[in-house]
């Protein structure tokens, strides 16, 4: 006897998911530049204050910019963050944003970064700016901005270096036999082929289903871009060794412009990260231990750091897409990945 009971059973489970998926139409296009909250869906919750910058508050006199992002840290890892790079972006007039809040909830802390640079480079009046990940500390503050970037001319040479607009580094060690890329420190020029090559990272290359999801995530993204479009990729990006501008931990020199603490701590998931930022703001504080101690950056604005001249700031607001679906929303949303959209087309 001849049974049909599995395959009704898988097509029953594929109709289930796609009605659920059009009935929710969790498959929205976003544009993260024009997202303010007031879409009627409670899924879409508005943030005061979701991100944070200092510097230039008129943005006419900071040609680099900085992005970090610490959403799911602790204030007291937070504050420590960014105190170490405020540091090194009031010496040299860089401005320096950090997004205190996920841009898209149905996504890893590791993604949103993509997310939070497409939104602040739509917003920048720079030429360059620096994705920097939140345990990736400069420790060489001597070094201007216009100092790392004449190190990755002088590597790629004067032609490469007015082709690229993204500037990736290798990965550590015996991991760049699994992934070219190490997605957490990045150059980027400021025009519309940065947003569109993190745009196309997010949107295209995200390789999320039902049952299946990228172990680096946007790393792994991008590694996907690089392998299936390698002449697209090199029209937007190039790979230099990470010795250039971000060094790992187990490698770092003093005079490093900082060190990159990837894989750092004990212990394993939400354990080894909390274990990893104690241990990164209890060197920062020994760092600054001089310094009267400063008004939590994660309420409020900077205005006044022993040390260092007037942090002035400005505060921008943001959504945080997704932020209370149901555990068979974000199901659904691993089977179909939100989207971004840009307005510079």
């Amino acid at each position: 006897m001849v049974t049909y009971a599995k395959p009704v059973i898988v097509i029953s489970f594929i109709v289930v998911v796609v009605l659920c998926h059009s009935l929710a139409t969790l498959n929205e296009r976003h544009d993260l530049s024009r997202a303010n909250g007031r879409r009627g869906d409670s899924r879409h919750v508005k943030h005061a204050n979701a991100t944070i910058c200092y510097g230039d508050t008129k943005q006419t006199n900071s040609w680099f910019e900085v992005y970090t992002l610490v959403a799911g840290l602790e204030n007291r890892h937070v504050d420590a963050i960014v105190r170490n790079t405020l540091e090194w972006t009031q010496r040299h007039g860089a401005r320096f944003c950090v997004r205190r809040y996920k841009a898209d909830a149905s996504r890893s802390g590791s993604w949103n970064k993509v997310a939070a640079n497409i939104e602040a480079l739509e917003r920048s009046k720079a030429t360059w700016a620096l994705s920097l990940d939140a345990d990736a500390l400069i420790q060489n503050y001597d070094l201007t901005p216009q100092d790392m970037l004449d190190r990755i001319e002088e590597h790629v040479g004067a032609q490469a270096f007015t082709t690229y607009s993204i500037f990736l580094s290798s990965e550590f060690g015996n991991k760049k036999d699994v992934n070219p890329i190490n997605g957490g420190v990045y150059f980027m020029r400021v025009n519309r082929q940065s947003i569109r090559f993190l745009t196309r990272i997010w949107n295209e290359f995200h390789g999320m289903s039902l049952f299946y999801r990228l172990y680096y995530e946007e790393q792994a993204a991008m590694r996907r871009f690089y392998i299936r479009k390698r002449n697209e990729f090199n029209r937007y990006a190039i790979i230099l060794p990470f010795q250039i501008f971000n060094m790992y931990y187990k490698a770092a020199e003093p005079d490093d412009f900082l060190t990159h603490y990837a894989g750092y701590g004990m212990g394993r998931g939400v354990t080894k990260n909390k274990d990893k930022y104690d241990k990164l703001t209890n060197m920062i504080v020994q760092k600054f231990s001089g310094d009267r101690e400063i008004e939590p950056p994660s309420t409020t604005c900077i205005h006044d750091i022993a040390g260092l001249a007037s942090a002035s700031c400005e505060v921008y607001d943001g959504v945080t897409r997704y932020q209370d679906v149901s555990w068979f929303g974000k199901l659904t949303l691993r089977a179909f990945p939100s989207k971004i959209e840009r307005t510079l087309v």
